[in-house]
């Protein structure tokens, strides 16, 4: 967990990480806003308590899209318009059930595309 509601989501190679693992040696896959019932029910169990790096704690721009269709750019709670083009390779600015996060990461285990990823960028119109 970094800055409340985002998680980061590392690349483990299969290897059971434990307290005291190098976080900072693995890639990271993917940074999502969570749904608090990840870790408030238990479902999600904490393993270790680090200091977060200076490179996971920078914000990152995240796409929106309006009921209207209309894109912007978000980040540091601030927001301008933006293009499918300019969104691209960005993630949605949308809080992820636990279940969704777990279905995503068995999709990047086994080398498939996200259902909810995929349904966010076509949706937006936003090149994958």
């Amino acid at each position: 967990m970094l800055t409340f509601p985002e998680f980061a989501f590392f690349e483990s190679s299969g290897q059971r990480l434990g307290s005291g693992a190098d976080f900072a040696a693995l890639r990271v896959l993917f940074r999502l806003w969570v749904h608090r019932d990840a870790y408030t029910t238990g479902r999600w169990r904490k393993i270790a308590n680090m200091p977060i790096s200076k490179e996971l704690s920078q914000s990152v721009p995240r796409f929106k899209q309006y009921s209207s269709g209309q894109l912007a750019r978000y980040q540091d709670e601030a927001e301008s318009p933006a293009t499918p083009d300019e969104c691209k390779g960005l993630e949605s600015a949308a809080v992820w059930e636990p279940i969704q996060v777990e279905e995503r990461i068995q999709d990047v285990r086994d080398g498939r595309t996200n259902r909810i990823v995929e349904a966010l960028l076509q949706r937006a119109g936003i090149p994958a």
